[in-house]
């Protein structure tokens, strides 16, 4: 089997993404452009938090267990 890949646009407030750090929230949950729902555990987003949250177009990649491969920022909206 192949990998699977996913497009995404997200907008998270700072206050969700503290969330994150406080160990409140373990998934984000995203409706990807074909819209289907995946829920992608919350490390995977670490690198991508600013001062006011995230935001931005991403790419993901899962491999046939529905395991996350890779997630990339493609935008910073």
């Amino acid at each position: 089997m192949s990998n699977k890949v996913y497009f995404f646009s997200v907008n998270l407030s700072k206050e969700l993404c503290l969330s994150f750090y406080r160990g409140e929230t373990r998934y984000v949950h995203v409706v990807t452009d074909g819209g289907i729902r995946i829920q992608i555990p919350v490390h995977h987003f670490m690198n991508f938090v600013t001062n006011s949250g995230i935001k931005g177009r991403f790419r993901l990649v899962l491999n046939e267990k529905a395991t996350v491969i890779s997630l990339e920022q493609l935008t910073h909206n």
